[in-house]
Order: C-alpha cells, then sequence, then structure tokens
C-alpha cells in the first residue's frame, strides 16, 4: 500500500468477554489496511509458529537489552515469560500506510497511549453488565472462585476504562468493526460522544452485585460445621 494511513496503530482493549478479539479478526477480515502487530517473546516456538511472522523470539538477554534501549511500546511479564510491542513496528506501518491492529491489556494499552500519542486507543465495553456477565460465566465449568477471580479482574479494567478517550459499545462485531474503520478514516469523529460513564457504572455495578454474592457464599459454605 502506498498511500499513508490516517494512524499507525489500532489498539483495542476490553474486559474479558466483551469480544475485542472477535472483533480484531473481522477487522483483518474486512481490510487489507490492517495488520496484526507482530509481538516480541521470550518463550520458545510452539509447533510451526515462524520468526518475525508469529512472534519475534528473543532470548532474555537481547529482550532486556531492548527494554533498557527504550525499543518497547509496551511490554509485560506473562507467567515467567517476557512479551512486548517493538516500537519499530509503528514506524513501519507509517512508512508501509498500513494499520497496525492490536489486542491489548489494559496495562499495555496506556503505555501505547502514552508512548505513541498518534495512535487510537480504544475501550470496547459489552451492551451491558448482564451480557457481560453471562460471558464471564462462560459453560459455568468455573469454580465460585474462579469466576470471582474474572470478576475481580473485569472491575479493576472497567476502573481505568476514563483513561481512554474513546468508550465504544460492542452490540453487534460487524457494525462496531465499521464504526472502528470510520474511526480509523476520520480522526473529525473521534471528537463524538464516545464517554459511556453511564454504561461503565451499571456494567460495574452488576458484576460488583454478583462478586458480593458469590463471597457471601463462599463465607456461608466456609461457615458450615460439619463435625
Amino acid at each position: 500500500m502506498s498511500s499513508a494511513a490516517p494512524c499507525p496503530a489500532l489498539a483495542l482493549v476490553a474486559p474479558s468477554g466483551t469480544g475485542k478479539t472477535t472483533v480484531a479478526h473481522a477487522l483483518v477480515q474486512r481490510s487489507e489496511r490492517f495488520r496484526f502487530s507482530v509481538s516480541a517473546t521470550t518463550r520458545r516456538p510452539r509447533g510451526r509458529e515462524v520468526d518475525g511472522v508469529d512472534y519475534h523470539f528473543l532470548d532474555e538477554a537481547t529482550f532486556r537489552a531492548w527494554i533498557e534501549q527504550g525499543r518497547f511500546a509496551e511490554w509485560a511479564a506473562v507467567h515467567g515469560r517476557l512479551y512486548g510491542t517493538p516500537l519499530a513496528n509503528f514506524e513501519v506501518a507509517r512508512q508501509e500506510g498500513v494499520t497496525l491492529l492490536l489486542d491489548i491489556d489494559v496495562q499495555g494499552a496506556l503505555e501505547i497511549q502514552e508512548r505513541v500519542p498518534d495512535a487510537l486507543v480504544i475501550f470496547l465495553l459489552p451492551p451491558t453488565g448482564r451480557a457481560l456477565l453471562e460471558r464471564l460465566r462462560g459453560r459455568g465449568t468455573e469454580t465460585r472462585q474462579e469466576l470471582a477471580a474474572r470478576l475481580r479482574t473485569a472491575l479493576a479494567e472497567l476502573d481505568l476504562a476514563p483513561r481512554f478517550p474513546i468508550q465504544l459499545v460492542n452490540q453487534n462485531v460487524d457494525e462496531t468493526a465499521r464504526v472502528l474503520e470510520a474511526l480509523v478514516d476520520r480522526p473529525a469523529l473521534r471528537s463524538g460522544a464516545f464517554d459511556e460513564g453511564a454504561r461503565v457504572a451499571e456494567i460495574a455495578a452488576t458484576l460488583r452485585e454478583e462478586l458480593e454474592r458469590l463471597e457471601e457464599g463462599s463465607r456461608e459454605a466456609g461457615s458450615l460445621d460439619y463435625t
């Protein structure tokens, strides 16, 4: 592609269960202008993974040297391995006129927002707290403790939603993808009404109520005397 993209990257962030990965794949299928960002990692390749295609596979010394040299837009330690988004990815995107697509966690998105000012970072929301709760419950195979942990994580992510100027409700995947394309192409649209503070509060209240119910149930179960 020869023409410059309106922004070098689109980063999607959302509580687990909102559907951001599905939306990201829909964007890539809709347009060749979107390209998934290739992360760097210290973990070893799996199966048929290819260096530079699936990940940039680095040894730990090299990864930490990149950190010291400021070569990452964001990075994190996950289960004993290091993962990060190289700043060079954004420069390549600018040169090639494509838009990098990042499916990223909240902390990483905040770093991208700070270190790559011309990237577009969007916080996706579910339509309602009940809809998110049903997704978090999954197939109903989680223990009470596992579901409570997922709720706490989602609540912590929602607490940071106000840090992102654009909050977009994912009511329908195709419609969400269409709106995201428009926001990338037309910066003037980004000043619209994208503050979903009331919806964030409703979702958080629903999750908090369910978390309190789970914790109360756990306390009652723990207090039973079977002797």
